[in-house]
């Protein structure tokens, strides 16, 4: 009993100390080489509290003052706290609910747009929120769009190497945030809301995993929708992948159906058309579709064509210079349904004399 006594003891004040201390030595060395391995996203963005403080006051100051005070130092912590010394791959979308409560406000009856595979041309066609305001045009995704930032155990707190992918682990800071941000927006939207899609992209314009269908569409308060107009926008030079009615819009239409959402789906809606076809203004998918008038209506360097606008009543003409085919389409379109224009071409030579040539007659629609 004695041995057993002698060996219990000596385990008691010498062998259990050391255990005690190796176990959290060792738990921290693996969770400094978790924290230190080099993941495959960006690095936290250099002056990070600089640029989200920065773009904070020109928020509130300068693209959205109807938001009213924010106090910017006071989100820049909340916003911090929810990462800084963290493991990378454990910061959750709870993590961010102080800074979502900080940054929220109200988003304009009929101006909420959501979108997939088609940011470059949402932000674009939202004019920095005076057409529409995009989660991006939010206070709370103004303020960390395009940035990158994660965890780290020592130093500053944040990694400025490597922060990890959604592929590498699903809870990281920057997928948490743009989750619950997503949630957020759609709880705020109301009246008629838009989704524009990218009917150009190959595996599919309404992907199931994606953020509109996971985070906003699930979210979206019905008793504040009263109509969703979905708006499939082919690229310029791009494949006509998916339609209205058609693949996964089909798939996209049914389920609103089911929630019992109005809604209504439009293919190539004109006015983002138009404003895709300013950098492809030759494009034969920014001419005007009348055969008759791609032939007659070609600019060129000799003679620039004039339009006459007949009407029936009065019978005065209206002569119009035309600089590119964009600016007769959009002419044609402003008549009223079954109007009928009659164009007729001028050339005018170097000693100003005219030279007539047949009416053409084309009826608006």
């Amino acid at each position: 009993m004695k041995a057993l006594f002698s060996v219990l003891l000596f385990w008691f004040l010498h062998v259990f100390p050391i255990l005690s201390l190796l176990t959290p030595v060792t738990q921290n060395a693996e969770a400094e080489t978790h924290m230190e391995k080099q993941w495959q996203g960006a690095g936290t963005t250099l002056s990070l509290e600089e640029v989200i403080i920065g773009r904070c006051y020109n928020y509130i100051r300068v693209v959205n003052p109807s938001v009213g005070e924010k106090n910017c130092s006071q989100i820049w912590e909340a916003f911090k706290d929810a990462f800084i010394f963290k493991d990378p791959c454990k910061v959750l979308p709870k993590d961010y609910e102080p800074f979502i409560r900080l940054t929220v406000h109200d988003v304009p009856l009929n101006k909420s747009l959501f979108w997939e595979n088609s940011q470059l041309l949402v932000r674009r066609y939202a004019d920095n929120t005076k057409r529409m305001m995009p989660l991006d045009g939010t206070l709370m995704g103004w303020l960390a769009e395009g940035l990158a930032w994660c965890g780290h155990p020592g130093g500053t707190g944040m990694n400025y190497k490597s922060c990890p992918t959604t592929d590498e682990c699903e809870h990281n800071p920057a997928e948490s945030f743009w989750r619950i941000a997503s949630e957020a927006y759609a709880k705020l939207a109301a009246g008629v809301i838009h989704v524009m899609l990218n009917g150009s992209v190959s595996d599919g314009a309404y992907p199931v995993n994606g953020f509109f269908a996971k985070f906003e569409l699930t979210n979206l308060i019905k008793d504040n929708i009263l109509n969703i107009q979905i708006w499939v926008m082919d690229e310029i030079e791009g494949p006509d992948n998916e339609s209205c009615g058609s693949k996964t819009i089909k798939l996209l239409e049914t389920t609103l159906q089911e929630d019992g959402f109005q809604y209504t789906c439009t293919d190539n809606y004109k006015p983002v058309r138009l404003l895709q076809c300013v950098d492809f203004p030759t494009h034969h998918d920014c001419l005007c579709a009348h055969p008759l008038l791609q032939l007659s209506f070609l600019p060129s360097q000799a003679h620039l064509p004039v339009l006459f606008i007949l009407s029936t009543s009065p019978r005065q003409p209206v002569a119009q210079s035309l600089q590119s085919q964009l600016h007769l389409c959009s002419i044609l379109h402003s008549f009223p349904a079954n109007f009928v224009v009659k164009f007729r071409k001028v050339s005018v030579g170097s000693d100003h004399s005219a030279t007539a040539g047949a009416d053409i007659s084309f009826k608006a629609h």
